[in-house]
């Protein structure tokens, strides 16, 4: 006999829990428009989903599909998750610059990467590097958020 070592009070609770968040994941590649991100709160042993529009619809939709459907919570969320990504492919392409490190060999951008909690792509910069934040602010306004960080932090 395997020992259980999930999340949950039992495997067979933690199947449901991960069949629901691959299902979540599942309805939002449909609807990639709309669809914002999954997240699991461990806190209250929740689902988190957002979307850009229409809520009582999704969450309507979801609600018929899920094991257990009183643990979703649906929210709304400004951009979706195909816009997050399309952010972190620019910034790969275009603003990823390794030919631009500091004195410790460390580039300007230390990583960065989509939040599906809050809707974001979060941009890590090197302290010191005003220049680097306020550039990619006006290039992508409310899709970033910049944080100095010391350090590389690669997510991408």
């Amino acid at each position: 006999m395997q020992d259980y070592d999930g999340d949950e009070p039992t495997g067979g609770l933690q199947d449901l829990v991960n069949l629901d968040m691959s299902l979540i994941l599942y309805y939002g590649q449909q609807h990639e428009n709309d669809y914002g991100g999954r997240w699991f709160n461990p806190n209250d042993r929740t689902y988190g989903v957002a979307f850009t529009g229409s809520l009582e619809r999704h969450e309507s939709a979801l609600r018929a599909l899920l094991s257990l459907p009183e643990r979703l919570r649906v929210q709304t969320c400004d951009h979706s998750y195909a816009e997050l990504s399309a952010v972190c492919d620019r910034l790969r392409v275009e603003d990823w610059g390794f030919d631009a490190v500091d004195e410790t060999g460390r580039p300007p951008i230390s990583g960065f990467g989509p939040s599906q909690r809050t809707g974001v792509v979060q941009v890590w910069i090197q302290p010191g590097r005003a220049d680097i934040s306020q550039r990619l602010l006006e290039k992508y306004g409310s899709l970033v958020v910049v944080e100095e960080r010391d350090g590389t932090s690669v997510l991408f």
